[in-house]
Order: structure tokens, then sequence, then C-alpha cells
């Protein structure tokens, strides 16, 4: 008995799996130009894959929601999914905060480079 697991699938299944795929090889090949940043290298296409096997295997998701004590799978991908969003929001913040900080130190410099001609 051999198992074929396109047979198995279904539509969105399919469809999500590839589109998964598509951004996975589009992130990798684009790894450079993106981040300099290994928790980034790292984290993403871990991620991306995690969610690959959530899609291909939605059981999945429920054993780890019953893991930590959530009853449906889909609950814990959500609670999953806010918490990650707002470590993402938060990071941004950091880095829109330190860029701020540096384009007012570049102004300074400026403007007394300006004063002193």
């Amino acid at each position: 008995m051999s198992f074929d697991i396109i047979h198995c699938m279904n539509v969105f299944q399919i469809i999500f799996s590839l589109i998964i795929v598509i951004l996975l090889f589009r992130l990798i090949r684009n790894t450079s130009k993106i981040s300099k940043n290994n928790l980034d290298i790292i984290a993403l296409p871990f991620f991306i894959i995690l969610g690959l096997i959530v899609i291909l295997f939605p059981d999945t998701s429920t054993v780890a929601a019953n893991f930590f004590g959530i009853q449906r799978g889909a609950d814990f991908i959500i609670y999953t999914s806010i918490i990650i969003g707002f470590f993402a929001i938060y990071k941004l913040y950091i880095q829109k905060l330190t860029l701020e900080k540096k384009l007012k130190e570049i102004a300074t410099k400026i403007a007394l480079l300006e004063k002193n001609e």
C-alpha cells in the first residue's frame, strides 16, 4: 500500500502549500538583501516551515494546543499569532526609535556644518 499525499490533500492545502513553498524559496534567495540579523534569518524560515507543517498535517496544531492546555488547534494558532504579532510590532517600534535617533544626529551634524561655513 503506497501513501500518496497529493490524493489526501484538499484544495486549501494544495494552494497554500504551494504559496508557502514559493515564499520560502524567495526568502532564501533574498536573505542577504533582507536582514543581517541571525535571528531573522533563522526565525522567519522556521515559522514558514512550521506553517507548512500545520497546513499539511492539521492535527499537529491540536496536539500542540492540548500540550499547552488549549482545547482547539485553531485557538492555539490565533493566540500564538497574536503574541508573535506583538513581538514584531515591538521590534519595529524599537527600530523606528533607533532610526529617529540616528536621523536627529545626522540632522544636527549637518546643521552644525552649515553653520560653520
